[in-house]
């Protein structure tokens, strides 16, 4: 069967062939990346590009398929790659407001990926131009992170965490974020000795909320004006214990990861804090280590205590089943997140 007006990825950029493709015969349930590859290939962009967060869609930038449309019909079918690649480009005439606001925010964007010293202005003015496109901010966050103005780095975060969180790139956004940071056992000590005022302040309904990882926009803000001396310190600690995570499985140090996660673990038991998160991430760092009966062993007992959504969990135990051979496992958890074809 042939089709016209065909879509497909080009170094993680949604773009379109009006030449008719060939179609080769369909085949379920097909296989696709392991979690892990995607973590080192998202890694290793990062590192080709520091500050500038990997293209994984057109979505990236706040535009539609009908956007999209409407630029191929206005005759700028390459527009939107010659942008992100930075070229000089004349917009094609006729277009509305709204895209050519966005088409603005993704040469801004653009610019500010290969002038540091002023990405975190461009960054910026992209995210206004675009609020709907997530790349802007979170590249604003690594900019910040690089100029090492955490603050204003970890609030916005914050801000923006709960459209992050289970991104393929996020952990090796926060990877890089966290080697910036330094000093990552801050969060460990804070939990394993607090302070009294430490202890109070996880009394409170907030700072219960930022270390079960309940983060919505908002809370940043919420932290300031309860905490007008302290939110910073609140803050970093409760990022800084997923930063530390992410550096040792960077460093491919899995048994140390792994280890910090089974005390993390511990400890957010013992402050009755969700423990989900922390058995996940125990059973990513033996996934590395190809221990793979005990990252079975860590995502079930994960998956058992999840109140939040378990698709990652699903999706790491369908790629343990694979990697054990167990091809009927692997297409039941599959399933379970993307249906199935009966």
């Amino acid at each position: 069967m042939d089709r016209s007006n065909a879509w497909f990825y080009v170094d993680d950029l949604l773009i379109t062939n009006d030449v008719p493709v060939s179609e080769a015969p369909f085949v379920a349930p097909g296989r696709r990346m392991l979690f892990i590859d995607l973590y080192d290939r998202y890694q290793a962009r990062l590192y080709e590009t520091p500050g500038c967060v990997p293209v994984l869609g057109f979505e990236d930038f706040g535009l539609s398929s009908t956007d999209l449309s409407e630029l191929a019909a206005a005759g700028g079918g390459d527009t939107l790659a010659r942008l992100v690649r930075g070229e000089n480009v004349d917009l094609p005439p006729n277009l509305t407001s709204f895209l050519e606001r966005r088409l603005s925010a993704i040469g801004e964007w653009s610019e500010g990926c290969r002038e540091p010293e002023e990405s975190i202005a461009r960054f910026r003015r992209a995210g206004e131009k675009a609020p709907e496109g997530k790349i802007y901010a979170m590249s604003e966050v690594l900019a910040l992170a690089g100029e090492k103005k955490w603050p204003e780095a970890d609030a916005l975060l914050l801000d923006i965490y709960s459209q992050w969180r289970d991104d393929p790139r996020f952990p090796a956004i926060s990877a890089s974020l966290g080697v910036a940071r330094r000093d990552l056992e801050y969060a460990e000590r804070w939990l394993s000795a607090p302070s009294d005022g430490a202890l109070n302040a996880l009394t409170h309904p907030l700072v219960r909320k930022l270390w079960s990882g309940d983060i919505n926009p908002g809370l940043a803000a919420a932290l300031k004006e309860e905490f007008p001396a302290g939110w910073p310190s609140l803050i970093r600690a409760a990022l800084s214990a997923d930063l530390r995570f992410y550096v040792l499985l960077w460093q491919k140090r899995y048994r140390d990861a792994g280890d910090y996660a089974d005390r993390m673990a511990v400890l957010f038991q013992k402050m009755r804090l969700p423990t989900g998160r922390w058995l996940e991430r125990r059973g990513d760092a033996a996934f590395y280590g190809r221990d793979f009966l005990a990252a079975q062993a860590s995502y079930e007992e994960s998956l058992s205590k999840r109140t939040d959504d378990p698709s990652s969990v699903l999706l790491k135990l369908s790629d343990v089943h694979f990697e054990l051979g167990n091809l009927e496992l692997e297409r039941f958890y599959r399933e379970k997140i993307y249906g199935a074809l009966h």
